[in-house]
């Protein structure tokens, strides 16, 4: 693992293998980050605005990839692979640049949205666990499908579209008087 402990913008590349960036000073911004085969995980755990920015293109062809921040997850970058992307934030994950990725999981437990927008022929979502209060919001140009719980804490809402068909084969469940919108435009 790479251990970071600065500010700054940072641009990892390697033809194959794990990245794995540990940022012990907290803000991390990414630049372009780019394995071919291998996976990519990257974690802010500074004490002090842990935030991790998202800002370049995060680009596995086909390695899962992890993003974890004891803060917020956002950026105006964008996050490719056919894998799966996994999110653990703490004050919400805002991907709403043109993301390309397979599967989406997502974990959030203080304060803010999870918020992904994505292009794919399937985005499959292997769970989405809204603690925080906020909302949950997911944008396909393709096909959505769910195979994990998708939940959000008291008056969160859920909102997935799809402009092709949704197929949800778990609980798709908001909190409290929190609503959930379900939008196909594709043909069945």
């Amino acid at each position: 693992a790479l251990r970071v402990n600065a500010s700054g913008t940072l641009t990892v590349q390697t033809a194959g293998g794990l990245v794995n960036v540990v940022d012990t000073n907290g803000g991390l911004t990414l630049g372009a980050v780019t394995t071919s085969g291998g996976g990519v995980t990257i974690t802010t755990e500074g004490a002090t605005t842990p935030t991790l920015a998202v800002n370049g293109t995060i680009n596995s062809t086909s390695g899962n990839v992890f993003l974890t921040s004891a803060s917020t997850i956002a950026g105006t970058g964008l996050v490719n692979s056919t894998g799966t992307l996994t999110t653990s934030s703490v004050g919400g994950t805002t991907l709403t640049s043109a993301n390309q990725v397979g599967t989406f999981k997502a974990t959030n437990t203080t304060s803010g949205d999870v918020s992904l927008t994505n292009s794919a022929t399937t985005l499959t979502i292997a769970g989405i666990s809204q603690a925080g209060g906020g909302n949950v919001v997911v944008n396909n140009t393709g096909a959505l499908t769910t195979t994990g719980a998708v939940t959000t804490a008291a008056n969160g809402n859920i909102g997935m579209t799809a402009s092709g068909t949704q197929t949800i084969g778990a609980a798709v469940t908001a909190g409290g008087a929190g609503t959930v919108s379900l939008t196909a435009n594709g043909a069945a």
